[in-house]
């Protein structure tokens, strides 16, 4: 189609007589069809990913929430005469959870700062509080204390995930960035008196079976883990991340576990099912903190090779490429500055940057130094230097700061590109023009 367009025009141009407003709306006609056909492939790509999302989104509904549910449900049915009284497998069980949610909680605070992740406190606040309060669980006799340690682990974590919807702009707060840290002592200082004062606790079961209280803390907690679960759902669908989606895995375990706590009593296989589900979702989510982990080493390793690649690049740079301290000693000398100063490397380190500067010049790097430890940069700042020959050289300088990884200047890094054969040619035309007006 394309080639007969221009067929036509050609047609046209040598004077066969086509009306132009025909050859026009063919054009038309033919960006009319490549727009539909574009529209076309758009959509259908829309479609097949929004396919996928739906796809992975009953995937998780049937695996970590139908499936689960069902399973637990059933196995409640077992007579109450079968119990797996166990304490050290518990233990086990409960402890090597603990340690994985406190592994998953120290990366999501470290990652929390980062943009789009402010969500990521609230997960760890959920995390943290959970971890602390079923260690304590995992080492208590099994009784009313034994009982109530795991029931408000549940439904505490559970209130933290659902403030996981509250503005983003909250988790950035000076406030908000301490509560980490004191959500640990007060749950922690909760533990340890549920734990040394049991008398204080309330009756968690009678008969055998759990009470009303240990049954509303889990399913409150269940339904919380619900507000998650539409929260991490929503954004998969939006944005399509694989941590949305281990991070909708996890709620919706925890969620199911705690809705199903109360389906049968003490060491039974629905109290030993509701535990699998609940490290099932410990272990998904440490999904994430490998994934990101992978990611980031994938992402060191490009960098360590461009790293790699800058001593090469600073070294055949022409410009002069020069490190210094603080006070002016020069610490860093390319072959760059050596051409154009005169100096080796050997000659250069551990001078002071003052033999560059000719001594009409005596104020220009302290008030350089000024902008520097301002953060400031210094941009093409055309100049006078020495060379070590005594000749005065036009430079032209980018001077900028050097900070370590806390963000403290400890340095400066300056490029001086020789401009003296380029000032040269400007005085020579400026003279040229002079000379022409004054002959007119």
């Amino acid at each position: 189609m394309a080639a007969f367009v221009i067929r036509i025009a050609e047609m046209e141009g040598q004077g066969f007589g086509l009306n132009t407003s025909f050859v026009g709306e063919i054009q038309k006609n033919y960006k009319r069809k490549n727009e539909k056909e574009w529209k076309k492939m758009f959509i259908a790509k829309r479609t097949i990913r929004q396919g996928y999302s739906n796809f992975l989104f009953v995937s998780i509904l049937l695996v970590c929430g139908l499936i689960p549910f069902v399973t637990i449900s059933l196995a409640s049915r077992i007579p109450a005469t079968w119990h797996f009284n166990h304490e050290s497998y518990h233990a086990v069980m409960e402890t090597f959870g603990c340690m994985i949610a406190l592994a998953i909680t120290a990366f999501l605070l470290m990652r929390q700062g980062e943009k789009g992740n402010e969500y990521k406190l609230w997960l760890a606040c959920s995390m943290l509080s959970m971890a602390i309060l079923d260690a304590f669980h995992a080492s208590a006799l099994p009784g009313h204390e034994f009982i109530w340690l795991r029931s408000t682990a549940q439904f505490i974590g559970g209130v933290f995930i659902a403030l996981i919807w509250l503005p983003e702009r909250l988790t950035r707060t000076r406030t908000a960035k301490q509560l980490p840290k004191a959500l640990a002592a007060v749950v922690g200082l909760f533990g340890v008196i549920s734990f040394v004062f049991p008398e204080v606790v309330p009756t968690m079961m009678s008969n055998g079976r759990f009470v009303f209280v240990s049954q509303m803390l889990n399913l409150a907690g269940g339904v919380l883990f619900f507000v998650g679960v539409t929260y991490f759902a929503h954004r998969f669908c939006r944005k399509q991340e694989t941590t949305h989606f281990l991070f909708t895995a996890y709620c919706l375990m925890f969620a199911v576990s705690g809705v199903t706590f109360s389906f049968s009593g003490l060491w039974g296989a629905g109290w030993w099912l509701s535990h699998l589900v609940r490290l099932g979702a410990y272990v998904i989510a440490f999904g994430y903190v490998s994934a990101s982990a992978t990611a980031e080493y994938l992402r060191l390793t490009h960098a360590e090779e461009v790293v790699a690649r800058l001593p090469a690049i600073v070294a055949s740079s022409n410009d002069a490429i020069i490190g210094k301290s603080l006070d002016g000693t020069i610490v860093s000398w390319n072959l760059g500055a050596e051409i154009i100063y005169g100096y080796s490397t050997e000659e250069a380190k551990g001078r002071p940057d003052s033999v560059l500067v000719p001594y009409d010049h005596p104020d220009e790097e302290t008030e350089i130094l000024r902008k520097i430890m301002k953060g400031q940069r210094v941009d093409c700042l055309e100049t006078v230097h020495k060379r070590k020959d005594g000749e005065l050289i036009d430079v032209s300088l980018g001077i900028s700061p050097i900070k370590d990884p806390g963000g403290k200047i400890v340095g400066i890094s300056t490029i001086a590109r020789d401009i003296t054969e380029h000032k040269k040619a400007e005085e020579a035309l400026r003279q040229a023009k002079e000379q022409a007006e004054n002959w007119r």
